[in-house]
């Protein structure tokens, strides 16, 4: 194909979807076709190679071969996570960018809503949809926005509700090229929390919009990096951020104390997880003192993160317990999980019933007019 008639049928690009990858070939491949199937076309696919050495370079070379705005780039050496994605920041020229990890996919339309909203309100420098989480099953989990109010949010109310709504995962977000040189590149001294901490950083200078129509899918599985950190590594990173915004002049102690409430709840809950997961469910008896540890110094005992302790020392305290608690713990958290799917299903036939008659409302309200 020449040079001409490629840029008839693919136009100058407007948006740079970022795709840093390490050795997971057959899911990057998932990640770029989800890209590909957009309804609005005006964009590029960049793929940093973190010197994966398999067939992650056969995978996105052929990809490449098929449609010229997927560009995919090697590096010699692994250079770390968060290196790759600033240096992938680093390359973006068009006026807008978006991240997408190569273990997760995009919804048809978000780049068409993204645009359009964006070009109506000028002023919001990202436009976040929905995440809808899922297990490798397909089943949604929950809506990473359920707790946010739609249409465009202003500072500081949006660094508060990234704290106590939760976190706009980047995926479903199209950032304007301006946030780069407004709040820099990605931290790496957050580790794994560098994309709370980045989304942060805008939402506190600047004007958001919140759309709450589902436009990315986040797949939950076990080899994700998400759930394989370290406790920690999370918690600290977390406090980093913390103490960022309680040295932050321009917000008043009001605000510094619902962020303050917010992180030791945060705390609080992550152990409870971790030491469920790791050390009742699975042998991680290191997860176990690092747990107390951070019990003693970084929050006050409260009641779950202490049942959580006892019962992982219990558990882990003879064979017998083990299994006992172990299958007990699991068969709850089945039911729980159970209760959860069903609370989604009901909850998406009540919206889908809800929209057919308003349809139907709609409709009739049209043939008497006529």
């Amino acid at each position: 194909m020449s040079e001409k008639n490629t840029n008839a049928i693919f136009p100058t690009p407007l948006i740079t979807t970022i795709i840093p990858t390490y050795r997971r070939p057959k899911l990057l491949q998932q990640a770029v076709r989800s890209v590909l199937n957009q309804t609005y076309s005006h964009f590029q696919v960049c793929i940093y190679d973190n010197a994966s050495g398999d067939e992650t370079v056969t995978v996105a070379t052929e990809i490449a071969k098929e449609d010229p705005r997927v560009k995919y780039h090697c590096h010699p050496q692994n250079i770390g996570a968060i290196p790759n994605f600033n240096y992938g920041l680093k390359q973006v020229t068009t006026p807008f960018f978006s991240f997408l990890a190569d273990d997760n996919t995009l919804l048809p339309h978000f780049f068409e809503d993204a645009i359009n909203t964006l070009n109506r309100y000028p002023e919001a420098v990202f436009f976040a949809g929905q995440t809808i989480l899922v297990n490798e099953k397909g089943q949604k989990i929950r809506a990473t926005l359920d707790g946010w109010p739609p249409g465009l949010i202003f500072p500081p109310e949006g660094l508060l509700n990234i704290w106590e709504k939760g976190l706009p995962t980047w995926e479903s977000v199209l950032f304007r090229k301006e946030v780069i040189n407004s709040v820099g590149l990605l931290n790496p001294s957050v580790n794994g929390s560098a994309d709370q901490d980045f989304i942060m950083r805008i939402a506190r200078k600047h004007i958001l919009y919140i759309s709450k129509k589902p436009h990315a899918l986040f797949l939950c599985h076990t080899n994700s990096q998400s759930v394989n950190r370290d406790l920690r590594e999370v918690v600290f990173s977390h406090k980093k951020i913390l103490e960022q915004w309680l040295q932050d002049g321009g917000l008043t102690e009001a605000v510094k104390e619902r962020i303050r409430k917010r992180w030791e709840a945060f705390v609080k809950k992550t152990i409870s997880s971790y030491l469920c997961v790791k050390c009742i469910l699975g042998n991680d008896k290191e997860t176990m003192t690092i747990a107390s540890e951070l019990m003693n110094k970084e929050i006050s005992l409260s009641y779950k993160p202490l049942k959580a302790l006892i019962i992982a020392k219990l558990a882990n305290s003879n064979r017998f317990l083990k299994r006992l608690v172990s299958a007990f713990v699991s068969w709850y958290l089945q039911i729980k999980y159970a209760l959860i799917l069903l609370k989604n299903r009901n909850k998406n036939e009540a919206q889908k019933n809800s929209l057919h008659d308003r349809s139907a409302q709609n409709r009739r309200s049209g043939t008497a007019t006529a």
